[in-house]
């Protein structure tokens, strides 16, 4: 990453915690206690999360999971973190197989809809990590052969109802 990168991402960081402390901050004025609390339990929450992602030793996935909303305006994503897990012996693999999944999912996408995606990290038992997005694309099915040279895709699914799609990329660790 370059200088000019670090500190786009440091100020997009920045706007964002600042948006966490002005909704406090207004809480408290208004005196509402419990939703002091709980705006405070979710950012106590996140930052155990991003604690967790940063210990796994796999600095290209967490920078590439931390810059994504930054990047990327009609997409929105989540993580999680399950369980603890040194994958550092993964980091190059994992981040150009996120990377192929999310150019797959995002060719289909409508530029005029929002799209919410999560990413788990499952460590406890297997070693898994699954990636989903869900909104209105443009076709229920992808063409997935774009990630079936990838070492690490166990498999790839999509489930529809009336409004949305959801695509899911599982990724297993554990074959290598």
């Amino acid at each position: 990453m370059k200088a000019d990168e670090v500190t786009y991402l440091l100020r997009h960081y920045r706007h964002d915690w600042m948006n966490q402390l002005q909704l406090i901050k207004g809480y408290a004025s208004m005196d509402k206690l419990d939703k002091v609390k709980e705006k405070v339990n979710e950012i106590v929450t996140q930052s155990q999360q991003e604690s967790h992602l940063m210990n796994l030793k796999a600095d290209r996935v967490t920078l590439w999971i931390l810059r994504f909303n930054t990047l990327h305006d009609q997409f929105r994503l989540t993580y999680t973190v399950e369980g603890q897990a040194d994958l550092s012996s993964y980091d190059y693999t994992l981040s150009l197989a996120l990377q192929s999944a999310f150019d797959t999912i995002q060719s289909n996408a409508n530029e005029h809809s929002l799209y919410k995606g999560s990413i788990m990290f499952q460590l406890e038992d297997e070693r898994r990590v699954s990636l989903s997005f869900t909104g209105d694309f443009l076709k229920r099915e992808l063409d997935w052969k774009p990630l079936e040279n990838l070492p690490m895709v166990d498999y790839t699914s999509y489930r529809n109802d009336d409004e949305s799609t959801t695509y899911t990329i599982l990724f297993d660790l554990n074959e290598r």
